[in-house]
């Protein structure tokens, strides 16, 4: 009786396994498994591959941004000068300011290359470069 009813189990262990195969033929859907195995590693290599890449892009891409509004000079208020930074993930961008007065607004760029700035920054461009350095960049993965 006990054999009887392992060999039942058996059996349905073994149908659960061939099930889907037209033979029923054990060895065939092994091997079946095995190449659905390697199909799915291939996969995976080529998606980590992928991502790795996408990683490296993503990481030259400007994600980090300081902001700086204020007054330039005592006779023009509402903040309407700025400078703000943006970098990507080795700390390279670019610094750009607009400063308004009653007559007209300059604007002034500055590269950035690994925090360190082409040309010296103002108070207010070193405050939004402290800012970009600080604020969280996004990632993958």
């Amino acid at each position: 009786i006990v054999v009887l009813a392992r060999i039942g189990i058996l059996n349905r262990v073994y149908s659960k396994l061939t099930s889907g195969s037209s033979g029923g033929d054990i060895q065939s859907v092994l091997l079946g498994y095995v190449d659905a195995v390697e199909r799915t590693s291939k996969t995976t290599q080529f998606l980590q591959s992928e991502l790795s890449q996408l990683q490296e892009k993503q990481s030259h891409g400007l994600q980090r941004v300081g902001l700086v509004r204020y007054d330039a000079f005592d006779d023009v208020g509402g903040e309407q000068s700025f400078s703000f930074v943006l970098l990507d993930d080795h700390q390279t961008g670019v610094a750009v300011s607009g400063v308004h007065s009653r007559q007209d607004v300059r604007v002034y760029a500055k590269s950035i290359k690994h925090g360190a700035p082409s040309h010296p920054l103002s108070t207010e461009e070193q405050l939004a470069l402290k800012r970009a350095l600080e604020s969280e960049g996004s990632k993958i993965g």
